[in-house]
């Protein structure tokens, strides 16, 4: 088994930039502090430029959190901790709940912890959203030796471009040494099974042990919800935002990153569209995110008459035994088998659930990545190109950006999106799994 998931999501994103510290607002809130499962949190909600809605002419947009003095005493004059502190080499990770993050028409509000730019906030016109960044612990404040508690200034440069946009801070947190985020695994066409009755799907069990092995502290934090086999997109996605909820609330988090494999894409790119924020990194694994080509024709056998058959009776014998299988119904458009077929795909969902190339304004501040495979499966022969038995790698990367190549597949410019394409394995549609 390849890390190739795991890396994803718990390898932390760089910070970048520095610059000079602004001073913080004259009204600084309450910071509170809790522990939870072993990790401290700060969180601020008030006072300092918090629930004020404000434009670049009054930059900066500040806050900043109080915390505890720690081995001040191995702190240099300004309370940044030395190389022996040992809290300097850790990770923190720093959660800010934004509105109105005009994104995709341009704004650009840049992030900072005591000076060193982390980020950029992401968001959508008029929307909330989740934004979080991992912070090097040597950019934390815990002394000068001598004081209770430390102020670590945070502050957003509204607006760096002066292109005339605004946005709004509600509240903030800074999780210390929190460990990997939690991970949610989605799973698609008849793969709602729980033999063990323990909640996680099967699906997902050896996947689990794998990544558990190689970072211990994903133990708790690991959730594969039983979701439905034949259930569309939207009855699936309702699921999926209880158990996401449900992981949170259990380990404090305010956002996961999900690995999806087939249909368990498209259900988790539903989620992340309606959910701002909530989904850092979307691993798909054998998405089929411009339809299944199978999917269409089994859905056509459904209702093939004596003459489409009669045309190419090979193909259509394949294709029919198929059609049998316990897939579900086509005339059910609820149902996931409906869902598959490449028109509903390309003109229905890509065209509102918009981490695509869509006319319409993106709203989503997901990282999207794709993986797909070159196997065996009941549909070699039926589908046109390279395929996993199941899922043409076309649909796979069908929304990689206009610029991005893999395998044998160039540019992309009649459907460009943000997926980024990673890897094509040896291996069909259902050992994929276990592969990433």
């Amino acid at each position: 088994m390849v890390a190739t998931a795991l890396t994803f999501f718990v390898v932390a994103s760089g910070a970048v930039g520095i610059a000079s510290t602004p001073a913080i607002a004259s009204e600084p809130g309450r910071t509170t502090r809790s522990v939870r499962d072993g990790v401290t949190t700060y969180r601020v909600t008030d006072g300092f430029d918090l629930d004020r809605y404000m434009y670049r002419s009054s930059n900066p947009l500040d806050f900043g959190f109080d915390i505890n003095a720690y081995q001040a005493t191995r702190t240099d004059a300004s309370g940044f901790p030395t190389i022996e502190h040992p809290l300097y080499a850790s990770e923190f990770l720093l959660t800010v709940f934004a509105f109105d993050v005009d994104e995709e028409q341009g704004e650009r509000d840049d992030v900072y912890v005591n000076g060193h730019q982390v980020g950029t906030l992401a968001g959508v016109d008029g929307q909330w959203s989740v934004n979080s960044f991992y912070v090097p612990g040597r950019w934390i404040k815990f002394g000068p030796s001598g004081t209770p508690t430390i102020r670590n200034n945070m502050h957003v440069d509204i607006d760096v471009d002066a292109a005339g946009w605004a946005v709004e801070v509600a509240w903030a947190e800074l999780a210390v040494r929190p460990g990997p985020e939690p991970v949610v695994m989605v799973h698609g066409l008849n793969g709602a099974s729980d033999g063990d009755g323990n909640g996680f799907n099967d699906q997902w069990d050896e996947a689990r042990e794998y990544y558990t092995d190689q970072e211990p502290r994903l133990g708790d934090r690991l959730a594969a919800p039983v979701l439905t086999d034949k259930g569309g997109v939207e009855t699936d996605s309702a699921k999926l935002s209880d158990a996401v909820d449900d992981l949170l609330g259990d380990t404090g988090f305010n956002r996961v990153h999900v690995l999806a494999h087939s249909f368990g894409g498209l259900t988790s790119r539903r989620y992340a569209f309606d959910n701002l924020g909530k989904v850092g990194k979307l691993v798909m694994v054998a998405t089929p995110n411009g339809g299944s080509e199978l999917a269409t024709d089994v859905c056509k056998a459904q209702r093939a008459n004596g003459l489409i058959r009669f045309v190419d009776p090979a193909r259509w014998t394949k294709v029919g035994l198929a059609a049998k299988l316990d897939v579900g119904h086509c005339d059910d458009e609820d149902s996931k088998i409906y869902q598959l077929q490449q028109w509903w795909v390309r003109d229905v969902f890509n065209a509102n659930v918009r981490d695509s190339g869509s006319p319409l304004p993106d709203r989503t501040t997901t990282d999207y990545y794709t993986i797909g495979g070159i196997g065996f499966g009941a549909a070699n022969g039926v589908l046109n190109g390279e395929d996993d038995g199941m899922v043409e790698l076309s649909s796979v990367f069908y929304l990689r950006p206009e610029d991005a190549t893999i395998g044998d597949f160039g540019r992309n410019p009649n459907h460009p999106g943000r997926h980024n394409p990673v890897k094509i394995y040896n291996l069909a549609h259902e050992p994929l799994i276990q592969r990433v």
